[in-house]
């Protein structure tokens, strides 16, 4: 075990098995540590060359449950070195700059939630999960494109026709890969039609001592805030990243604001639109200057459908992350869900004593993660258009609501009863959530009792335990 990766020694599974990623993105670096951690053979395949960094990553809010995870793992030195923590919200109208108010989340809430909330740039936060993969044994197969997979026969081809056997595959490919297809028979579109977002990081030296910007507290030594621009059809998040090197510029548009024609894009395309050519009219002047200062952006386009069921009917096929449940770009729950989802795999799977426990646990994953998913998703959605509301009556009275707070100097908008006070309780229960302990609480409510059943049965006495296996290893075929 790599001294330093955990803060205490990790209960390994009676039965080690090999297992196949597909995908090196957050989720399926976060399965490979997990899965490694719990005494499997893990290889990752990904046609990324990880020795270049991420295209048009930009930045990432880190969620008080996904911080948590990342300290438990004891990767939470690394990401202190690099994460900032946030310490207020600032809400604008997009249109004309009028500060609305101001949100801080309060101590006992974090505490509850045993994490802080932290502003992080994607490629630091993928160098966190890599290295921690890597320190635990992850086999990392990179430049190398998986052209088909076969749950029936427990392969997978490669590009250049070699062939790879496992006894589990980990979809963690994304909303546009190989493994979410073998199951989109099972896809299910929503109403609603997703979203772009389009986002660029502007380098801090540009804009920090432009008179114009001066007023947006864009200094070494000011406060660290995400800056939430609210307009209609569209919204836009600034918040400092890189040591406040850097800000993350995200301008989500709904789908009604989607110009006719845009073309499709996704994360790990090459930066290729302008900001600034996106911007409605009428804008606050210094979102304008803003954007002219913004490197070159990445598009990334999504739409809102979901998976009936992650689990391949072999049962040695499971997709996770953005594979199993695209979450809107930008969205502050969808990195953070996605380790989750990893986490959740790896703590079963050190339970694993029998082949035949394969199945029941991909099974379990879905049925611990997949509502909670989907209830997370749909309040994303929820939040979009309660921050890109059209003007009526509506975007009126949530102004109103948080003029009025800001003028009596509250600065948690989970009080009141109002519409803002219920988005903001209903994050705070999202947040407090743990998912490592809802997986141990499956074991002993529902795993123990079927592994007593297995060991009743004689012929489960009779079969062969497999030892740990220490060393990684991909069978070829």
């Amino acid at each position: 075990m790599p001294k330093g990766i955990f803060d205490t020694a990790p209960v390994i599974a009676e039965m080690g098995i090999d297992i196949i990623v597909i995908g090196a993105g957050l989720s399926g670096l976060a399965s490979a540590l997990a899965l490694c951690k719990a005494g499997h053979n893990v290889t990752i395949i990904d046609k990324r060359d990880v020795s270049q960094p991420w295209k048009g990553a930009g930045g990432c809010r880190i969620p008080p449950n996904l911080v948590k995870i990342i300290r438990r793992w004891g990767l939470g030195e690394e990401f202190a070195k690099k994460a900032l923590p946030l310490e207020s919200l600032h809400m604008l109208r997009f249109e004309t700059g009028e500060f609305l108010g101001q949100h801080e989340w309060a101590e006992e809430m974090l505490r509850e939630a045993e994490g802080d909330y932290e502003l992080i740039e994607y490629q630091d936060l993928w160098n966190i999960f890599y290295k921690g993969a890597q320190d635990y044994g992850a086999t990392f197969m990179m430049n190398t494109t998986v052209t088909s997979v076969d749950p029936h026969a427990l392969e997978v081809t490669l590009a250049d026709g070699r062939i790879l056997a496992a006894d589990l595959f980990i979809g963690a490919d994304g909303p546009q890969g190989l493994t979410r297809k073998l199951l989109s028979d099972d896809i299910e579109q929503t109403p609603s039609d997703g979203c772009v977002m389009y986002e660029a990081m502007i380098p801090a030296d540009r804009v920090r001592d432009v008179p114009e910007l001066k007023s947006l507290g864009l200094g070494q030594k000011d406060i660290n805030k995400i800056m939430l621009f609210l307009g209609e059809g569209l919204c836009m998040h600034l918040f400092p990243v890189s040591g406040r090197d850097a800000f993350a510029m995200q301008l989500c548009v709904g789908p009604d604001m989607i110009p006719a024609g845009e073309p499709e894009g996704s994360w790990g395309d090459a930066p290729s639109v302008r900001i600034a050519d996106k911007l409605p009219k009428n804008v606050e002047p210094r979102i304008k200057k803003l954007a002219e200062y913004a490197e070159p952006a990445v598009r990334v386009r999504s739409e809102n459908t979901r998976l009936s069921t992650w689990v391949h009917s072999t049962q040695r096929l499971i997709v996770i992350g953005d594979a199993a449940h695209p979450f809107p770009p930008g969205a502050q729950q969808g990195s953070a869900l996605a380790v989750e989802d990893a986490a959740v795999l790896g703590k079963l799977f050190t339970y694993l004593k029998v082949d035949d426990q394969i199945g029941n646990f991909l099974w379990a994953v879905q049925e611990l993660r997949q509502d909670r998913c989907e209830k997370c998703l749909q309040e994303e959605y929820d939040l979009y258009v309660f921050l890109t509301l059209r003007q009526g009556e509506m975007q009126e009275v949530r102004d109103a609501e948080m003029r009025l707070k800001h003028e009596s100097g509250r600065t948690d908008l989970r009080q009141g009863e109002d519409v803002a006070a219920k988005q903001w309780e209903e994050l705070r229960t999202v947040y407090a959530y743990d998912c490592e302990d809802e997986a141990d609480n499956w074991w002993i409510e529902w795993g123990l009792l079927r592994e007593r059943a297995r060991e009743r049965n004689e012929f489960y006495n009779t079969t062969p335990i497999r030892q740990p296996v220490i060393q990684q290893s991909v069978r070829s075929v």
